[in-house]
């Protein structure tokens, strides 16, 4: 099934945290707009697109190797402003009746695991992104 992820700039046993937001990402652009709405930073704007899931497109439209790092810079956020980014979305989303029930709870259940992997990373100081598994 596919979903967001969590990656941490660091390697080793958070190097890529298992955890799936399947709900999240089915709902991304929706959810985000709440969020900004609210005027929180946009959970799309937290994916990274790892070069070898660009390359190839941006190859065949005859990007060079210097335009296709330029157009997909390293993407690093402190993992404090995730923990703190997700008790915004859960605050907003838990009072936003808009989304059926199913979709609220599954998406509140998402944002709960993520601050728990965003509180793990800040205890060491870490950074993520958001990556798709598609």
């Amino acid at each position: 099934m596919s979903a967001i992820y969590v990656v941490a700039k660091e390697a080793g046993e958070f190097g890529q945290l298992a955890n799936h937001g399947a709900m999240l990402l089915l709902h991304l652009d929706a959810i985000s707009a709440i969020g900004e709405a609210f005027g929180l930073k946009r959970l799309d704007e937290c994916v990274y697109l790892p070069d070898d899931q660009l390359f190839d497109f941006l190859r065949d439209a005859g990007a060079t190797d210097k335009q296709i790092a330029a157009a997909n810079p390293p993407l690093w956020i402190e993992a404090q402003q995730g923990v703190v980014l997700m008790g915004d979305y859960v605050d907003r989303v838990r009072s936003y009746h808009s989304l059926s029930e199913q979709t609220r709870t599954a998406v509140l259940a998402e944002f709960e695991e993520f601050k728990k992997v965003f509180e793990a990373l800040a205890r060491t100081g870490d950074h993520w992104h958001f990556e798709y598994d598609i």
